[in-house]
């Protein structure tokens, strides 16, 4: 079956985590991919890319975006 390890994609670059989840399919139970969870430092990562990509997105005209 299916077995893939997802990473966390924050700000263009693929990271890891030292903790990881199983995520299961619901038919048979099998596991389809492992998770990496995300950790606070991950969590502060990704909210700083989100405001510099608003900062940069917020000055373009709507009749652009």
């Amino acid at each position: 079956m299916l077995f893939e390890q997802t990473k966390l994609f924050i700000n263009g670059k693929f990271e890891e985590s030292s903790s990881k989840f199983a995520t299961n399919n619901p038919y048979d139970h099998s596991t389809l991919a492992m998770i990496h969870q995300a950790e606070p430092e991950h969590v502060r990562m990704a909210i700083q890319a989100a405001r510099r990509a608003f900062d940069a997105w917020r000055i373009i005209p709507s009749s652009e975006k």
